[in-house]
């Protein structure tokens, strides 16, 4: 949980404020999950802090919808890259 509130906290992903009046709090949870090779021994603990956005209201809390989506086309097309130049690729990110 403190190496995840840390990188939350280096990216900038939040702004402290002052709570205006009559505002929706959204609020959120520890999601828990724990990594393991393919022996099934543990490799590391994995802990996400989950925004409840099912709390707010369309229209007053938010007006906008973006999700960044990769598209598998361009997942392949990285995975081709790193095969036919021979790189090593350190991080492929997923959520479970």
């Amino acid at each position: 949980m403190k190496e995840e509130l840390a990188i939350l906290k280096v990216t900038r992903t939040w702004e402290l404020v002052n709570l205006p009046k009559d505002t929706n709090i959204v609020s959120s949870k520890w999601v828990f999950h724990i990594k393991k090779d393919t022996n099934s021994n543990i490799i590391c603990y994995k802990a996400c802090l989950i925004a409840q956005g099912f709390f707010q209201v369309p229209g007053v809390d938010y007006f906008n919808i973006f999700t960044p989506v990769a598209k598998l086309q361009s997942i392949c097309t990285i995975l081709a890259i790193v095969a036919k130049e021979d790189f090593e690729l350190l991080i492929f990110d997923y959520r479970y």
